[in-house]
């Protein structure tokens, strides 16, 4: 959650780009008056619950791989990945103080204190759960 915070200024409303104020329990956009809930890990700006998210057969097939079958989803994972762009470790290294990098599509890889994951599902490392388009 420390990314967040650090990106705090910069979160806006997914659904009419306001900004969102952090109440005790989630952000409140001040425009629209949605609501996204947030936990110790991540901030949720997808609608989907858990069930909806189960329910999906590739996040179903993800999470029994990543539990039952670790190196071979590591190994899926590294051989079917596709890249665009540099690495954000390597972007990382050349940030000045103070900034940020918003790593879109980051899967569940921490990368560095100044990384901020965003992916669609909510897995370890990922800060953000969002659609990006």
């Amino acid at each position: 959650m420390m990314r967040i915070q650090q990106a705090e200024v910069a979160l806006r409303c997914p659904s009419c780009h306001g900004e969102l104020e952090r109440t005790a329990k989630d952000y409140l956009c001040t425009k629209c008056s949605a609501q996204y809930s947030f936990d110790a890990e991540r901030v949720y700006f997808l609608r989907a619950t858990n069930e909806e998210m189960s329910a999906d057969f590739i996040y179903t097939l993800k999470q029994f791989l990543k539990r039952h079958v670790p190196l071979l989803a590591f190994w899926l994972y590294r051989l079917l990945n596709v890249r665009v762009g540099e690495h954000a470790h390597t972007r990382a290294r050349l940030l000045p103080e103070g900034a940020l990098i918003l790593n879109v599509g980051s899967g569940a890889k921490p990368v560095d204190p100044r990384v901020v994951n965003v992916d669609f599902m909510p897995e370890y490392g990922v800060d953000v759960v969002a659609n990006a388009y």
